[in-house]
């Protein structure tokens, strides 16, 4: 912050001083952690014991954001209410940071889309199509950060400690983007779908153009991540993934769909038991260019989210 995005502004605005803390628990679905339990309230103590020590320094105080890294037990549980909890999550420590502090700053919530289901035996999971729902209807104050597909694991559930160290490299990127520039952030996600004929065409929202098709760094699970579904009794297969432009891909069928429920789902589906990651679990070689480079010397190239959507 001192170095780069603040340098040269007058004191105190050239200073952005963090206090982390952390009250988390591990392998506990949204209903163990909400408003209400334990781990909540002290949430709530750390964030007046802050305030204290703030005073005690002479330093003005706010509750910037708050991070989570989460999903994996709420898909154990089936929790097809996950969206909805993460909006009153997100609300529930902004009412209560606002009480607090008497801020006036949204208190907005970074999170990432869980990429692990397959190790609990299941080749699909709704959790990550929420946690991309509940950012798009949240109206910036759930900042969805990326996946974690192509990361190297360690567990097939868990990141090594290098993986944790990049993976926490995106959300200071994110946070850099909200907080600091206090401009928005998104993703590489899917921005509209159309269908002409056997054609199928998605933009997307690419924060860094042009979109690039990556073998090298996630192994290709097959057309890139890309599959199709409709309700008829034989979709037809994809036969060609193909970029357009620097914010497009046109999927390709075997022939014009039939069906009349049709979706274009991307790194939705995986082998059953199969350990998450670039090479093992439900993937897709579809990123951006952003030239971004952490202080551990990794890329930070967004890669595109998890999606299943509709094909009108």
């Amino acid at each position: 912050a001192r170095e780069e995005v603040l340098k040269g502004l007058p004191a105190p605005e050239n200073s952005h001083e963090l206090l982390v803390s952390c009250h988390g628990v591990g392998g506990k679905a949204y209903a163990d952690i909400k408003k209400g339990t334990a781990a909540y309230a002290n949430g709530l103590a750390q964030m007046k014991a802050g305030q204290t020590i703030s005073a005690d320094l002479k330093l003005s105080y706010v509750i910037r954001g708050v991070t989570s890294v989460h999903g994996e037990s709420d898909h154990v549980a089936n929790n097809t209410a996950y969206a909805a909890n993460l909006a009153t999550w997100q609300g529930d420590y902004e009412t209560d940071a606002k009480a607090l502090t008497a801020q006036t700053e949204p208190v907005p919530f970074f999170h990432t889309q869980m990429s692990s289901w397959t190790r609990y035996n299941s080749a699909t999971s709704t959790i990550p199509l929420q946690q991309l729902q509940a950012s798009l209807a949240s109206g910036g104050k759930i900042v969805l950060v990326g996946p974690k597909y192509f990361l190297p694991y360690t567990d097939g559930v868990h990141l090594t400690n290098a993986g944790y160290r990049w993976m926490g490299e995106y959300y200071a990127k994110a946070y850099r983007r909200v907080i600091l520039e206090r401009g928005t952030w998104e993703p590489l996600r899917p921005k509209a779908v159309t269908l002409s004929g056997a054609v199928i065409t998605v933009q997307f929202l690419v924060p860094s153009p042009p979109l690039v098709l990556d073998t090298t760094r996630v192994k290709d699970p097959g057309n890139y991540g890309f599959e199709y579904w409709d309700n008829s009794s034989a979709p037809p297969p994809i036969a060609k993934v193909a970029l357009v432009g620097a914010h497009s891909v046109e999927i390709t069928l075997a022939k014009a769909p039939a069906g009349k429920t049709r979706s274009i789902r991307y790194a939705y589906r995986g082998a059953v038991g199969a350990n998450a990651g670039p090479t093992t679990g439900a993937r897709g070689c579809l990123r951006d260019s952003d030239a971004t480079v952490g202080r551990d010397g990794n890329p930070l190239f967004n890669w595109a989210v998890h999606f299943a959507e509709a094909v009108p």
